[in-house]
């Protein structure tokens, strides 16, 4: 016959089993990434931690704007530019520190360094397929990316 075990038990058993899970060079597939779409004039989202991993769509007939969650360490988000507009991306008080590469008018590859800033503001002229990535470590967001133009921080 089989031991029963309490609620309490079987709790702490399973917190055991996942505080002890590693994917030491385990390969995944089949995954999907989640998406976040952000669309309609003048629409603010605020993202959350659990929003963490996404790929985030901007688009729609307007500029919109993606405000980061709260400091965290290993949150992230990729940003993709889906309309022609001056898409936002809204650190809060937090600081966003690195680089982003851009390519003015198909002329000249240029570099946006970023240093303690709190939004960043894709150009009047953004490409469809314009991407950042932003990596949070608990203390600041680090950004890097490939825009059409120079992207404006503040």
């Amino acid at each position: 016959m089989a031991k029963r075990l309490g609620t309490g038990l079987l709790k702490a058993q399973m917190q055991k089993i996942q505080d002890s899970i590693q994917m030491n060079q385990a390969t995944l597939s089949g995954l999907a990434t989640p998406t976040v779409l952000i669309t309609g004039t003048g629409t603010t989202k605020v993202l959350t931690a659990d929003d963490s991993g996404s790929v985030v769509i901007m688009k729609g007939a307007n500029a919109c704007t993606a405000t980061l969650p709260a400091l965290a360490d290993g949150l992230n988000f990729t940003f993709y530019i889906a309309s022609v507009f001056s898409h936002v991306v809204n650190g809060g008080a937090a600081k966003i520190q690195g680089c982003i590469h851009h390519n003015t008018a198909a002329t000249t590859v240029g570099r946006i360094p970023l240093v303690n800033e709190t939004t960043l503001t894709f150009s009047a002229n953004p490409l469809i397929g314009d991407v950042i990535h932003v990596y949070c470590d608990g203390t600041n967001w680090y950004v890097e990316g490939l825009t059409n133009n120079a992207v404006a921080a503040v």
